[in-house]
């Protein structure tokens, strides 16, 4: 719960990069996913995105389903594949629809915390012309001891902004984003309104303990208004 003896600018909003600012997530998985198969791995996007959705490690995840799979993936597999990934979202790429007006008006203190690479958020916000407004504001989960599902990222955040965890809002769109916002003490709204939702994510995210879901990016600056002034 928000600190609401804190003033409306004392709030910092944090959000999640992938499927909340920029709507990569859909050309992300889908490229993977069509590696991960055609090694022989058989695995459901649905499953996919669920237990990929939000992880720094994506050498350990690839993997770990080829494991799973009885499949070896070959030395070079990870680094050709974020090649090909790379290409596909400088084809593909876009911010999420109303993304520029919402951050351009919104009044509270903002930053990113992604369980991106430094050098994947440098490209991708760049791609999307969002490297200005997070310039000196962008978090990775390789600054911190541990990925999400687990705080770190969220609380390293907090404390180079100077908030109090209490006080901070975070926008996140996968399972494992919120679990690692609601675990830092932060109050969370969920976003489902990139490519890649799929149907009942509403229900998983509200279940973690998100306080609202939305799917619209400009219903934000009115939804953390109404959190703050309740």
């Amino acid at each position: 719960m928000l600190n609401r003896k804190r003033l409306q600018k004392d709030v910092l909003v944090i959000f999640d990069s992938d499927g909340v600012l920029i709507d990569s997530e859909a050309i992300t998985s889908r490229v993977e996913l069509q590696a991960l198969r055609s090694r022989g791995c058989r695995i459901s996007m649905e499953d996919y995105l669920e237990r990929a959705l939000g992880l720094s490690e994506e050498d350990l995840i690839w993997n770990t389903i080829a494991a799973e799979w009885d499949v070896v993936l070959p030395a070079n597999f990870g680094d050709r594949l974020r090649t090909r990934v790379s290409e596909a979202l400088v084809a593909e790429l876009r911010p999420i629809d109303g993304v520029h007006e919402v951050l351009s008006v919104l009044p509270y203190e903002k930053c990113l915390a992604s369980g991106a690479s430094p050098e994947r958020l440098e490209f991708t916000l760049s791609v999307t012309s969002l490297s200005e407004i997070f310039a000196g504001k962008c978090f990775s989960g390789a600054m911190v001891n541990q990925g999400k599902p687990a705080p770190d990222v969220f609380l390293f955040a907090a404390e180079k902004m100077g908030f109090d965890p209490r006080d901070c809002l975070v926008v996140e769109d996968s399972v494992n984003g919120v679990k690692a916002a609601v675990i830092a003490g932060m109050t969370v709204l969920g976003f489902t309104g990139a490519s890649h939702c799929l149907v009942g994510l509403e229900e998983k995210l509200m279940g973690l303990g998100c306080r609202e879901i939305f799917s619209d990016m400009e219903d934000l600056p009115s939804l953390i208004e109404a959190i703050i002034t309740a």
